[in-house]
This record gives structure tokens, sequence and C-alpha cells, in this order.
């Protein structure tokens, strides 16, 4: 368990900072540099230190994928969207599974950045297609799986599938409320979702 993954996000920074400082050319300290700041919000900050993982290590895909993260929450969708795609290609030609937990987030986040850039066909086939390899690797009742089963209930409204996208939204509710519980944020965010459906 990092510190980033404990909310420690302050102490993440200074960690990575240090482990910069001692050994600049730490791709993996650049990115997930990135990754922390921009949890803190800090987000051209973000952008930045993924870039320099990218130019230390160009076929580092979790950079890669990182920055198009953070480039689709600056409101650049075109570039996140190369990003992810150059990710994806990476972790293709590093013959990764089908079932990778990495390749499964970076479709993940392409199909958001389809979503955003309103190229909804393409996220509902990226998302469905992700979902289905999560349930597979992970399980239907995983909160992974059932995260990226949000997504695609989002691509259904967005298609006009309200029966469809209200289906898998209870199903997704009823699963997080058993494994995250009532008050969990990724339980309260599809009650929400499935309100306004």
């Amino acid at each position: 368990v990092t510190l980033k993954e404990l909310g420690r996000l302050d102490e993440a920074e200074a960690s990575y900072t240090q482990a910069i400082a001692l050994k600049p050319d730490y791709a993996e300290a650049h990115s997930n540099l990135g990754n922390t700041l921009k949890e803190l919000g800090r987000l051209e900050e973000a952008e930045a230190s993924c870039k320099q993982a990218i130019t230390l290590k160009p076929d580092f895909a979790e950079a890669h994928n990182n920055l198009g993260v953070t480039l689709q929450e600056l409101g650049k969708l075109e570039q996140a969207e190369n990003r992810c795609t150059q990710s994806l290609s990476l972790l293709n030609d590093q013959n990764r599974s089908q079932d990778d937990p990495m390749l499964l987030r970076c479709m993940t986040e392409l199909s958001k950045i389809y979503l955003a850039s309103d190229k909804i066909l393409q996220a509902e086939s990226l998302a469905r297609n992700t979902y289905e390899k999560s349930r597979l690797r992970f399980g239907a009742k995983n909160p992974k799986s059932l995260r990226r089963g949000q997504v695609l209930v989002e691509c259904l409204g967005k298609l006009g599938r309200l029966d469809d996208a209200q289906t898998l939204s209870i199903s997704i509710v009823s699963s997080l409320q058993l494994a995250l519980g009532q008050s969990h944020p990724d339980t309260l965010g599809a009650m929400d979702s499935l309100a306004n459906i």
C-alpha cells in the first residue's frame, strides 16, 4: 500500500520529490509524482511531471495513460485521447494479456475520454468491452468491474438507451452497496447516476 493509496498525498509528493532528487532519471517517480499532483488538483504540474517521465522512458505506457487522464481533466481532450491511444499501443506491443489490469485501466480512461468528446458509439463499444473483460478478470461483483460498468451506464444514457442504462445501473448500485457500503463515494456516485437516468 502506497502513501497515495492511503490518502496521504502531501507525504507521497514529498517522497516522490525526494526520490527524484536522488535519481533525476527515475521515470516511475516522475509519473507517480504526476499522479499525486493530479490528485492534489495541481494539474499543470502533474502534466509536466508525466511528460518528464515519458521523456525519460518513451515506452512507459502507464506514464502515457497518467498524462492522458491529466490532459482530460485539463479539458485537452484530443491530446488526452492521443496519449491513452499511445498507452494502449505500447501495452499491446508488450504482449499484455487482454485482461491485464493496466490495459483495462487504460481502456476505461479512453472510454471516458471518448464520452467527454461526444464520441458516444466509440465510448459505448470500448466501455462494454472493458466491462466484460473486467468481469471475467475480477468477477462481476468486484468494485473495479462495477466502476467500469458505471462508465457503460453513462454511455447507454447518452445513447438514449435508458431502459438498458437503468437496468445495469440498478444492478451496479445493489452490488456496490453490498461490496462497499451505502455511504462509500462510489456507491453514492452510482446512486446519483441512477437517479439521473
